[in-house]
């Protein structure tokens, strides 16, 4: 295990979710605001419009498939949904009628299976 950038030490800190990407950054300076780009080495400054934030080719999406790509994600969501509260059935808790987050229902399957699995 080496010590690089993502190591267990640096993955995940709170400060570090808050941070833009070590490629980009923006300077915020009033109404005035231009954005600037690090270069590949994170030391010069590149100088940028802004952008408007809509992605070409994606103006104008019909109304139809932006409902049948909302339906396929409901669908989605439920299916997940679905699978943790049949996974949660599975999983002893205290108190018993306390419901587990999503999270904690994870951590603790993957929990009991490896318990399990050194039991054998």
């Amino acid at each position: 295990m080496g010590l690089g950038p993502r190591s267990r030490a640096h993955r995940g800190s709170a400060a570090e979710s808050l941070l833009p990407p070590p490629h980009e950054a923006h300077e915020s300076s009033g109404s005035d605001e231009k954005p600037f780009h690090l270069d590949a080495d994170g030391f010069g400054i590149k100088a940028g419009k802004r952008r408007s934030g809509k992605k070409p080719g994606r103006l104008h999406r019909e109304p139809r498939q932006r409902h049948t790509a909302n339906a396929r994600e409901r669908d989605r969501t439920n299916s997940v949904n679905t699978a943790f509260t049949a996974l949660r059935t599975l999983i002893p808790t205290e108190p018993a009628d306390r419901k587990l987050s999503k999270i904690e229902t994870l951590r603790l399957a993957v929990h009991q299976g490896l318990l399990r699995m050194n039991h054998l």
